[in-house]
């Protein structure tokens, strides 16, 4: 008989996000979780991609308004430290400058990389994203913040229309439950829980 092994928070939001399988591949999960592999032959469940049906480019977008200071609401996005509280991945590098590097996981295996084209605040922030196995697919996120009398407007835009793997990964509301988590990070002191709609094992 198996013994269950509860996921790891990473392995969570990272499930949540849609991006479960990617953390397999990365020899991530089965690190955090210690699941046992499948007998050979048999496909193992976390290898397989959640993705939405029919895959193709598009632009995803999501934003919300957030009751809280704009220096509150840039420091979640513009660090390291915040951007790994509300986000899927936790944030492993972010060089805050134009050209600078971003990428998310481990240091040592990040699952997505990309480049800083714009940081800028008062304005917003964009860069390139890039899963590290789809080496021909980068999208481009871009964020812009605004202060906006008592709240802040996160609104994002990721443009996938090149980037057909990524935009079945991400979802149709990937970037809303991450943000929801950001707003409700910033108002309340606590993310809000991942949705619990992603397919269990």
């Amino acid at each position: 008989m198996s013994t269950r092994v509860e996921p790891t928070r990473m392995e969570v939001g990272m499930r949540r996000f849609g991006l479960v399988f990617l953390l397999a591949a990365a020899g991530l999960l089965g690190a955090c979780a210690h699941h046992a592999p499948a007998r050979e032959g048999e496909a193992d469940p976390a290898d397989t991609p959640q993705l939405e049906a029919p895959a193709k480019g598009r632009v995803l977008s999501s934003s919300t308004y957030i009751r809280a200071s704009y220096d509150d609401v840039w420091k979640e996005l513009a660090s390291a430290e915040g951007y790994s509280r509300w986000y899927s991945a936790p944030l492993a590098e972010i060089v805050p400058e134009r050209g600078g590097t971003i990428s998310f996981g481990a240091k040592d295996k990040p699952i997505i990389l990309g480049k800083i084209s714009r940081i800028k605040k008062g304005e917003g922030l964009s860069h390139s994203f890039a899963f590290s196995w789809f080496e021909n697919e980068v999208s481009n996120v871009h964020f812009t913040v605004l202060e906006q009398g008592e709240v802040v407007l996160v609104d994002v835009v990721h443009d996938c229309s090149s980037a057909p793997q990524v935009a079945g990964i991400i979802g149709s509301h990937g970037w809303q439950k991450a943000l929801s988590r950001l707003k409700s990070l910033l108002e309340t002191g606590e993310a809000m829980p991942w949705p619990d709609d992603a397919p269990r094992k």
